[in-house]
């Protein structure tokens, strides 16, 4: 189990479909196992979840599929959720609630982009985004740093402006 939360989400691990034998606990792809810092909030909601996970555990005793592991993505028998049953449920979630049509996979992108906008360092938002190298980030989202270097580069207006009193 994981140390407590400190509003950090770990990576730990990862779930995989293997052919014949179904859902598959594995490694972190790359390897990279570690944390990322996620606002008091969203810790309160995922630490109310995991209560929950660990409840619903003792309740079942041994009809619990996975002795060994909490998914907080997971029915009642703490299967967890197929990765491409997520997937349909944001399509539903989407639909039902009128919102503009985007893959779930997008999120990752969306705040990935949102941080870049922000002025967050690359190294920190390449590490939330466990990509091994930075250079990889950078190849996605170079884009968003060339926007951002054009507000970057409005800053340089001052030096070209003549204050009051200046010739």
């Amino acid at each position: 189990m994981s140390p407590p939360m400190k509003n950090l989400i770990y990576f730990e691990q990862s779930l995989t479909e293997v052919k014949g034998e179904g859902l598959q606990v594995k490694s972190i792809k790359n390897e990279l196992e570690g944390a990322a810092a996620i606002p008091p909030e969203l810790t309160l909601m995922i630490q109310d979840l995991i209560y929950e996970k660990y409840r619903v555990k003792e309740d079942m005793k041994d009809k619990y599929d996975y002795p060994y592991n909490v998914f907080l993505f997971s029915n009642e028998y703490g299967k967890p959720i197929r990765p491409d049953s997520i997937s349909q449920w944001w399509s539903r979630f989407i639909k039902k609630n009128q919102l503009e049509k985007i893959r779930f996979h997008d999120l990752r992108h969306m705040s990935i982009t949102f941080l870049i906008g922000k002025n967050v360092a690359m190294k920190s938002i390449s590490e939330r985004a466990r990509h091994s190298k930075i250079g990889t980030t950078m190849d996605i989202y170079g884009h968003g740093i060339e926007e951002v270097d054009r507000v970057a580069a409005n800053h340089f207006k001052e030096f070209f402006t003549k204050k009051p009193g200046q010739k």
